[in-house]
């Protein structure tokens, strides 16, 4: 699959949400719409859709044995809960009784069943959104990244604690410089090494004037080095 930027990443992601809402034959045109908006075919936008696996939920009949019909959207809203020490099953039912998720399986004669918890926190877990290390432990690896991005490019863990974390939100942050990929996934964007990545998390606590300042300063050295490589 072509390695997609983070905005990239949430466009999907919101776009998976979108078909998954969807009525019949409305697909095609959302796909169209998305990939008018990304630059690039329906086709293409569809592969990536494939390929990534983006879309979770879906109408047909599932079985809570191995499969569930969590969206993904809904699993951010209920690590959403989590980060002030909510247990899980608390924010499940949190969830649910704002109304904030369906989480339910269709049977054959159209009935709806809410998804057990222990299905839901599989979807969780397929999602990369949630771990449990140990018995009776419980924490949000994608908690963990994501307030580590926003310390990394300055957002105000405080104030930031008042957005919804959805797909918008997460698009919104990634334009600010926070590697979604990495918030998703625990895998970086761009493969950096220790001392990369330190270098790089320094320029980003600099003021705009030091940043200057250090972009100078590498360019000149770069400059210097390729004069000692021709001589």
């Amino acid at each position: 699959m072509t390695k997609l930027s983070p905005e990239q990443h949430a466009a999907l992601t919101v776009l998976a949400q979108k078909l998954d809402a969807a009525k019949h034959g409305e697909h095609v045109d959302l796909v169209k719409a998305a990939a008018a908006g990304l630059g690039r075919e329906w086709q293409t936008v569809h592969s990536w859709l494939k390929a990534g696996n983006y879309r979770y939920s879906t109408r047909k009949t599932r079985s809570d044995a191995g499969k569930h019909a969590l969206t993904y959207d809904e699993g951010l809203k209920i690590v959403d809960r989590m980060q002030g020490g909510m247990t899980l099953g608390n924010a499940i039912k949190a969830c649910r009784s704002e109304g904030l998720i369906k989480a339910v399986r269709i049977k054959k004669n159209g009935e709806t069943i809410p998804l057990s918890n222990s299905a839901i926190t599989r979807a969780l877990r397929d999602f990369g959104l949630y771990k449990s290390r140990k018995p009776g432990a419980q924490m949000s690896d994608f908690r963990s990244r994501l307030e580590e991005e926003q310390r990394r490019i300055g957002i105000n863990q405080a104030k930031s604690g008042a957005h919804r974390i959805d797909a918008a939100y997460l698009a919104k942050i990634a334009a600010k410089g926070a590697d979604v990929h990495y918030i998703l996934t625990g895998q970086h964007s761009v493969a950096l090494k220790p001392d990369e990545m330190a270098l790089l998390d320094n320029y980003n606590h600099c003021d705009e004037s030091d940043k200057r300042n250090l972009e100078r300063t590498a360019s000149a050295l770069a400059k210097q080095k390729v004069k000692g490589k021709a001589a």
